[in-house]
């Protein structure tokens, strides 16, 4: 398994089903939205995009953009990389039919293995892609593997608890598994989420809902995963999948800390007149003392409590 950094990070991603952002205001009230949830990097799928609009869309972005291309009106895969994000992509694998794109990426000297999926609909279809996606990803096995997109496909009944069974499709729901257990990925949702239902998209009736879109982590990444969750996004019907991942360094809580006094206090008159009577109520509280240190101890006890408030 490859090493993680050794230094402290956090990293964010979130993923999305965009249902095409080929129409400029539609994109750009995207990017703005994006820019506020602060990932480091996004999975954005059926972009809709071409190789002629990425040098734009990177302009309005402000960041990295990699893509790989369905058409005009179907398919596309994408990620957008926070302008804030210190990272180096050794390679980029691109589907030739806009249905997956992966990066190899350096990051706080670790490798990343990120890939961005958008499975077809068609069972048949979907069978090929995930038995094609395990050869794809044989190179990076045993890396850090991140998988996000919209896999088409429920695994299990409570992610679809309308509409048609989810045991239709079976032995789509077995290829995914096959591929998960190929390079030691779990479904982040599921892991800390337990038994909650959750669900990513809806029709319009709100008659069916599931959950379509997934991030699957290796489990070494999976243990120092802190959250997952499922957020509004504007102008879709899918909700977007968002996770953290944070170093044990970061996870840590600071302890209690060094305190020392503020001399600038003795400048405020509220601060002089106030701690002099706290120094006469601690005399009468602790009058019945006889020990003279141990007296002088509760006093400063009172004293630093009231200067620290």
């Amino acid at each position: 398994m490859a090493a993680l950094s050794s230094e402290p990070f956090q990293r964010k991603t979130l993923s999305l089903n965009v249902r095409r952002i080929n129409q400029s205001i539609k994109r750009r009230k995207l990017f703005r939205w994006l820019h506020h949830q602060r990932a480091q990097c996004y999975f954005l799928l059926e972009t809709y995009s071409d190789e002629k609009c990425i040098s734009s869309w990177e302009a309005e972005w402000g960041g990295k953009v990699f893509a790989a291309h369905g058409s005009k009106h179907n398919k596309g895969v994408m990620f957008l990389m926070n302008p804030n994000f210190d990272c180096h992509v050794e390679n980029c694998i691109k589907d030739k039919n806009g249905r997956f794109i992966i990066l190899d990426l350096k990051a706080d000297d670790s490798h990343l293995i990120l890939v961005n999926i958008y499975a077809p609909n068609d069972s048949a279809q979907q069978i090929t892609f995930f038995k094609n996606l395990q050869d794809v990803l044989s190179p990076f096995c045993g890396e850090n593997v991140i998988i996000g997109g919209d896999l088409n496909c429920p695994l299990s009944s409570s992610d679809k608890p309308g509409g048609r069974p989810v045991h239709c499709k079976q032995k789509v729901i077995d290829e995914i598994t096959k591929l998960s257990s190929l390079y030691s990925l779990s479904d982040v949702w599921h892991e800390k989420n337990g038994d909650k239902q959750g669900f990513s998209w809806r029709d319009k009736a709100l008659k069916v809902q599931c959950r379509l879109d997934y991030i699957l982590m290796s489990k070494s990444l999976l243990n120092i995963s802190k959250r997952c969750v499922l957020i509004f996004a504007p102008n879709t019907d899918h909700s977007a999948v968002v996770t953290l991942v944070q170093s044990e360094e970061l996870s840590r809580k600071p302890g209690p800390g060094f305190w020392k006094f503020n001399s600038s206090l003795l400048e405020d008159n509220e601060y002089v007149n106030g701690i002099r009577k706290c120094i006469e109520s601690a005399k009468d509280k602790y009058k019945d003392i006889e020990d003279c240190g141990l007296k002088w101890d509760l006093i400063k006890m009172e004293l630093r409590g009231f200067s620290i408030a």
